[in-house]
């Protein structure tokens, strides 16, 4: 199965964003909820909500349908943006975690 990488695509910031790219993908490869849900071993219910966008889903069956589907979930740490009074008192960049 080949994989698909989302990095350098869209930024999925939200159920909404992570829903909309399952259910193209799933459709992109011609599949069902059903099939999609048999090749992930979760339930079509399971699907249905994470095409929904429906907040409380389990991390690793949402891995394993995106694996299924052959998307790669790929977390980014972002450094968070500095106060002024921060950049004031510590005026260098803290060092970046590997």
């Amino acid at each position: 199965m080949r994989t698909h990488s989302l990095t350098g695509g869209p930024q999925l910031d939200s159920s909404a964003s992570i829903a909309h790219t399952l259910r193209a993908r799933r459709k992109q490869l011609g599949l069902t909820q059903l099939d999609a849900a048999e090749l992930a071993r979760v339930s079509v219910r399971f699907v249905h909500g994470c095409e929904s966008g429906k907040a409380s889903v389990q991390l690793d069956r949402v891995r394993a349908l995106s694996a299924a589907l052959g998307l790669t979930l790929t977390l980014t740490l972002r450094q968070p943006e500095r106060t002024q009074t921060q950049k004031a008192r510590f005026p260098q960049h803290p060092r970046q975690l590997p």
